[in-house]
């Protein structure tokens, strides 16, 4: 979780407490959700301000291709079979590489270290992770250190233990069995290439090996929490540290006896990327607009009641709400942005996976995956609603009905959409794929989490305990990552 310090028009926008109020809020559930979301849309309110900006449009654009990289990566049936390789570039300002928004990145992490102890000091389930975010933070301060010329190798590991003792939370901050290499160059460019490779599996024995083949012994006192801060430099360009880290895959994969082929998710994309860019600029700027003025306009409350018309069964209650509000009101909060964010995600998500079969067996096309034609008109946010978005809108809506019936959900460093309930109607929260990626995945300026993390509440069809028809539900989330459920029948359980 990484609490950011946002520029005053971002919070004021959304109404956002400060860092301070951030820090003393009274329930950590709340803090935490508040902190987490004024990081994921700031770009977007940075963007709708001023969409005429060339560089902030690109700037939300490679945000969208990320997540759909990491999405995609998650999707369950090729997820054996994909592997994502990321590369962003950071300018250097008096020796400390920048976030896109001007922050230096060595000092968003020690944000995030700093917070992540604070919560240590009252739940004894956060010390793995303020334990990981001072191991970032060594990392950052080592990037910066560089010489042009040099680059700097480290391997980030699934907190496997962490996950046993605390499973549910850290799933939710988006743990899964993926290591990554990450890798850091500066260039003569006074440029910082930030990279990540995903790797499958976790086995820290087989990465101390890899490291000791290349000198860098780690004591045997490093656990997975700690790993990352036993990295190695080399004299080396962006291209020769990303031809190390692929080979370091590679040995990986070799140790541990993974030898089906496997593809790069960041390729598929490259061969989609119109595709990708026809749904961005159809909705996003729009989106953007709407997230800043807190106005609603005529291309999100026309995707809103064309998901609404397709009535998707086994929707989630808290997103139909969301919907129904986006499709009627004037006014738009920074729920109805993230919620629009997610399910425009998952539909392009969708849309893209229709070629993945196809890719995984060596014979797609080096072209557009399954959009028709007559789609691919670039909508503008100046543009009346006319054939062409009600074609889209029609599209899209099919797929989230389509993925939700098939129970598909993604994860990725924007956060998990997962928007069908599960089957005792209790929402999960889900997580990301992106805490181990490069700065700790705050490469965009922050890491964030999109899943369900509010309180909510919805009709069940019948009480599991005293078998009570159509009892109304109050799902409460707890500050140790669990949750309570009340029902009006009197019943109440804890999950944790």
């Amino acid at each position: 979780m990484r609490l950011n310090t946002q520029e005053a028009p971002v919070r004021e926008a959304f109404h956002l407490p400060d860092q301070e109020n951030l820090e003393t809020a009274g329930e950590t559930g709340l803090r935490l959700q508040q902190g987490e979301y004024a990081g994921s849309v700031v770009n977007l309110v940075r963007w709708g301000g001023e969409l005429a900006v060339t560089g902030l449009r690109e700037q939300n654009f490679n945000d969208y291709s990320s997540s759909l990289r990491e999405m995609l990566r998650t999707d369950k049936e090729f997820s054996s079979l994909l592997d994502i390789d990321d590369r962003r570039e950071h300018p250097v300002v008096d020796g400390r590489a920048q976030a896109p928004n001007g922050q230096s990145m060595a000092e968003i992490i020690a944000e995030g270290r700093r917070s992540s102890e604070r919560l240590a000091a009252d739940y004894e389930e956060w010390e793995p992770q303020a334990i990981r975010d001072g191991g970032d933070e060594v990392i950052a301060a080592r990037a910066d250190a560089l010489e042009p010329g040099q680059a700097l190798f480290a391997v980030s590991l699934n907190p496997d233990q962490a996950l046993k003792d605390y499973s549910e939370l850290y799933r939710r901050l988006g743990y899964r069995d993926i290591a990554y290499i990450q890798y850091y160059v500066k260039t003569k460019q006074n440029t910082l290439v930030a990279g990540s490779y995903s790797v499958s599996s976790s086995h820290i024995e087989t990465w101390r090996q890899l490291f000791a083949e290349r000198g860098v012994e780690v004591p045997a006192e490093a656990d997975d929490n700690t790993f990352i801060r036993y990295g190695f430099e080399l004299t080396a360009s962006a291209e020769e540290a990303e031809r190390v880290a692929h080979d370091m895959r590679q040995e990986y994969y070799k140790q541990r006896g993974i030898d089906h082929k496997r593809h790069s998710v960041s390729e598929y994309l490259k061969l989609h990327n119109e595709t990708a860019g026809t749904f961005f600029d159809t909705y996003y700027p729009s989106l953007a607009n709407a997230a800043n003025s807190r106005r609603n306009n005529e291309v999100m409350q026309g995707f809103a009641r064309t998901l609404l018309d397709t009535d998707i069964a086994r929707l989630k209650p808290e997103i139909k709400r969301t919907l129904i509000k986006v499709a009627n009101s004037e006014n738009f909060d920074y729920q109805s942005a993230r919620v629009m964010d997610s399910v425009i995600r998952y539909a392009v998500v969708e849309e893209l996976r229709k070629g993945l079969p196809a890719y995984v067996r060596g014979s797609a096309p080096a072209g557009r995956v399954a959009v028709r034609p007559e789609a691919r008109a670039v909508v503008t946010t100046a543009m009346v609603p006319g054939v062409n978005l009600m074609l889209m809108n029609s599209m899209l809506a099919g797929n989230v009905s389509t993925g939700v019936q098939a129970g598909r959900y993604y994860g990725g460093c924007p956060g998990q959409v997962e928007l069908g309930e599960e089957e005792d109607g209790i929402p999960d929260i889900g997580g990301t794929s992106g805490p181990q990626a490069a700065y700790g995945g705050r490469s965009r300026g922050s890491r964030t989490r999109l899943g369900s993390n509010e309180d909510c509440e919805f009709t069940s069809e019948e009480c599991p305990e005293c078998h009570e028809k159509k009892v109304h539900t109050k799902v409460t989330r707890l500050p140790n990552g669990g949750k309570r459920v009340t029902g009006t029948c009197g019943c109440s359980k804890t999950y944790n």
